[in-house]
């Protein structure tokens, strides 16, 4: 029909396509009939002498160059940008929606031109982080803008990016299994991943296991640092703190203080699989009034004055949970009817407790909160494995808090949670990359001789240390964040 009307409009007679014209002096010009494709290759011998023609090999070579200088101009151009991107892998989970809103609402997460954050999940949960997308749309970023999309492919969503936080759906998975098939599981699950972060992810890639429930976090970390070797295992954390945050409502309860004054309890173990959360070693901001000595000062009629100072002091709350009985089970009790009420497992606090590690970690702040690091042989702990500690940012590395107090005797000793998981590593062979002690023959008396002799030494040395009221400040201001005490 084109044709036909072109013709017509022009007064040609050409009924076959292709039809070729001329048009004189430029474009727009006095157009000029050709014909077809042999009159079009007759005026190329003629006027410019051209003898040779494309073939559609030649064509599909040239199309396929144009292709990638299209795509390395496309990518030079995405490298100029100042962009921070996250990954969130397992973004189908119902606790992605929280903390998607609350990462975009941390400034400085965003850089100059904003910051692009990446979903990734089964294809299941494809609907689902669609309307994540939508519903971020509505949340300005600051002080660039906010790029949420969707990638199916594992592979291209860790690809160049800064941050990966990984949330994995564990609830229904749990239930029947006993705790090897249910590592087993874990296992191949974080070898996938892992894999993926091998093939894309780049060294100074920060990633933070961010999963709720019944999850190994600290064995999935383990998975994690084994495989993929181009990561830096200081950047590779779990989130603990979360235990720590549960406890904070009824330790305010028993202990009868306000909550906002108590700092958290220091979290041990190899999560998932054991842990103690201390509460012996919960420290409280006390306000202390102290009256003029003398008591004759004398003020000024109308003086807003007290006679006296305030001064502000860090306490053990042992003194005041002397009385509680069975605070572990009533922590627990607590959480167990929140979760049968709600219908699910509780996910606040763990997105409370990553939300303040990406922001400490992006701002630099020296604080002292519990996190699942690699260990460096502090505590007594063996060199290289997972554990959660309280740990200290130092040079934007996470190392271990080694002046905070150890657990009790009473309580539990370290050496208890440390025997099971190194049994567990040793039985999936984790730990290569750090030459772990457990691969090779070692007896556990030993081991727990030499960690008796290091938890001896180091009470010793901390026993002096923390006499002192600057030390326990210390502690306190580290652990509530609070820099004014």
């Amino acid at each position: 029909v084109w044709l036909k009307k072109e013709c017509n409009k022009r007064g040609w007679h050409h009924r076959k396509s292709p039809i070729v014209w001329k048009e004189l002096s430029m474009r727009g010009g006095r157009a000029v009939l050709l014909g077809g494709a042999s009159g079009f290759w007759e005026y190329l011998k003629e006027y410019y002498d051209v003898t040779s023609y494309f073939s559609k090999e030649e064509k599909s070579m040239f199309l396929l160059d144009k292709i990638q200088i299209f795509a390395q101009e496309e990518k030079l151009q995405e490298s100029e940008l100042h962009v921070r991107r996250v990954c969130i892998i397992g973004a189908g989970h119902p606790m992605a929606h929280l903390l998607l809103m609350e990462l975009l609402r941390i400034p400085e997460l965003n850089l100059k031109d904003g910051i692009v954050i990446s979903l990734c999940d089964a294809a299941e949960f494809q609907d689902m982080m669609k309307y994540l997308t939508k519903d971020a749309s509505t949340i300005p970023a600051s002080p660039g803008l906010a790029c949420v999309r969707v990638v199916g492919d594992l592979k291209e969503a860790v690809s160049n990016s800064d941050l990966c936080i990984i949330l994995q759906h564990a609830d229904s998975e749990r239930h029947g299994r006993g705790l090897m098939p249910w590592l087993f599981y874990n296992f191949h699950k974080m070898v996938y991943i892992a894999d993926a972060m091998k093939a894309g992810a780049p060294h100074g890639c920060r990633v933070i296991l961010a999963a709720v429930g019944e999850i190994p976090l600290c064995f999935n970390a383990h998975v994690i640092a084994d495989i993929a070797k181009n990561l830096s295992v200081r950047n590779i954390v779990a989130v603990t703190a979360d235990l720590a945050l549960e406890s904070l409502e009824t330790l305010s309860r028993e202990a009868n203080i306000p909550r906002h004054t108590i700092g958290q309890p220091p979290v041990w173990g190899f999560i998932g699989v054991n842990h103690l959360v201390d509460l012996q070693k919960a420290y409280h901001v006390v306000e202390i009034f102290k009256p003029d000595a003398d008591g004759t000062r004398k003020y000024p009629p109308g003086s807003t004055l007290c006679p006296g100072s305030r001064t502000v002091q860090v306490r053990n709350m042992a003194y005041l949970l002397q009385q509680s009985k069975c605070l572990h089970l009533k922590i627990q009790y607590r959480k167990l009817q929140t979760e049968e009420i709600l219908g699910r497992s509780t996910y606040i606090a763990k997105v409370k407790a990553t939300i303040d590690l990406v922001k400490h970690w992006y701002c630099g702040n020296d604080v002292c909160l519990s996190l699942g690091i690699c260990s460096n042989g502090s505590f007594g702990l063996p060199h290289g494995i997972y554990f959660s500690q309280p740990v200290r940012l130092i040079n934007g590395k996470w190392k271990p808090f080694f002046s905070y107090p150890l657990p009790d005797e009473v309580n539990c000793r370290l050496i208890d949670l440390i025997i099971l998981p190194m049994h567990i590593l040793k039985h999936f062979s984790l730990g290569d990359r750090f030459n772990a002690v457990w691969l090779y023959p070692i007896k556990i008396s030993d081991l727990k001789q030499n960690s008796t002799e290091i938890r001896h030494r180091m009470l010793m040395s901390l026993r002096s240390e923390l006499k002192s009221m600057a030390s326990q400040q210390q502690i306190l201001a580290l652990t509530t964040g609070d820099k004014n005490i």
